[in-house]
């Protein structure tokens, strides 16, 4: 038996028939894979630098070959195989390796695996069900403690929800797909050659390298008509469907990741962002220029759940800087219609949390913008005017030269 599963000078031929395969499968406990006579018939022969292993035969209507080798059965390092496996529903032999929710449509699996100590590779390997198709070829090695890749994948399909169970992703929509390109790992080293998927009418691309310890740069864009299904990734309601287009360049330099020329627009709003990135703990060392605008501040509302800001066309520019114990404010301002906000200063973070050093100056021809309150409504038709400088400091508020107006009623507050 010990030399059996070394397979140290072993010549031996197998053949494993019956007419119901069902019944196998019951008795092991298994579920209803295949139905129907089967046969396999399988040959293992020592050859110099291996051991040859075939099979061939059927599962009912499933078809089985494969052809390889393999050095040990009890401890195999070094294995090769070419097969093909077909058959008419993948629903129940996706449960035999626990995948559940595949579709019941026919399959095909097919291609050539090769495996050296922790690396597997792929030559030729392609994967189908019903209409939908993978094909990838390249390697992943786990060895050195962090898995390594090289990977090329084209794919393309009708319905790209017939992959979700093997990817762990619930609720995605009917959609056509087509993606291709080239992706590697080496360590802590990202690259991306000319990858570009398409998903109904959304497409995104990557390309670059993204490395620590140089400098290295990757580029991304995506875009589609129908910003619908961010909205149940965030879990977000009463946005409104959008046409949507993000580019963005990120560079790996010195101290975090540099943001260049990062776009978004949702519709007619539009985002623009570049700065650093940190990599130190807490992000402490970021900073970012930005700039918002759109014709509706109330989607914003939405996104940040503050229910309180004002509706209406909008504009939002400033310099944000993150520190050990507070996040600075440089010139941050937020226009709504006629409605103008300004801030500068600083917010505390971590132990500092409620602390605050704000400059802060409000105008606007009327109150009433502040739809959200009742009280603003009510006093429709009056300007409004804050300025001056408000601190926090543990439970101590300071005001230092600060003055607020609304109409004709103006108030002086010092201390």
């Amino acid at each position: 038996a010990d030399n059996f599963l070394r397979l140290e000078g072993v010549d031996a031929k197998l053949s494993l028939a019956g007419p119901s395969i069902e019944r196998v499968a019951d008795r092991l406990g298994l579920p209803p894979f295949a139905s129907g006579p089967f046969r396999i018939d399988g040959e293992l022969r020592r050859l110099d630098g291996g051991n040859l292993v075939s099979l061939n035969g059927n599962l009912g209507e499933i078809r089985i070959i494969a052809n390889g080798s393999i050095d040990s059965l009890r401890r195999p390092r070094n294995t090769a195989y070419d097969f093909n496996v077909t058959g008419p529903d993948a629903r129940y032999i996706s449960e035999l390796v626990g995948v559940n929710g595949v579709p019941a449509v026919p399959f095909s699996v097919s291609g050539d695996f090769e495996r050296n100590e922790q690396r597997v590779s792929f030559s030729g390997a392609r994967a189908q069900l019903g209409e939908n198709a993978v094909g990838f070829e390249g390697w992943v090695d786990a060895g050195t403690g962090k898995t390594d890749l090289d990977l090329t994948i084209d794919a393309q399909g009708p319905d790209v929800r017939v992959f979700a169970p093997f990817l762990g992703v619930q609720d995605l929509p009917e959609l056509a797909f087509d993606i291709n390109g080239r992706a590697r790992k080496d360590g802590d080293a990202w690259q991306f050659d000319n990858v570009v998927g398409e998903f109904g009418e959304n497409r995104f691309t990557a390309s670059g390298d993204m490395a620590r310890g140089r400098d290295s740069e990757v580029s991304f864009t995506a875009s589609g008509p129908d910003n619908s299904f961010l909205h149940a990734l965030a879990r977000l309601e009463g946005l409104p469907a959008r046409p949507y287009e993000v580019s963005a360049t990120l560079r790996r330099e010195r101290g975090g990741i540099r943001l260049q020329a990062v776009q978004a627009s949702f519709g007619e709003h539009r985002i623009d962002v570049d700065g650093l990135v940190s990599l130190a703990s807490g992000g402490t060392g970021s900073e970012f220029n930005a700039t918002l605008r759109g014709p509706d501040l109330r989607n914003i509302a939405v996104l940040t759940r503050v229910p309180y800001l004002p509706f209406g066309p909008y504009y939002a520019d400033g310099s944000i800087r993150i520190g050990d114990d507070r996040v600075d404010l440089d010139d941050v301002v937020l226009v709504v219609e006629d409605l103008r906000a300004q801030a500068t200063g600083s917010v505390g973070t971590g132990e500092k949390v409620g602390e605050f050093d704000l400059g802060v100056k409000l105008t606007g021809p009327d109150i009433a913008d502040f739809e959200t309150f009742d009280w603003a409504r009510r006093l429709a038709g009056d300007s409004v005017a804050v300025s001056g400088q408000v601190r926090r400091k543990g439970a101590d508020i300071e005001l230092v030269a600060f003055t607020a107006s609304i109409g004709e009623v103006k108030a002086s507050l010092d201390g």
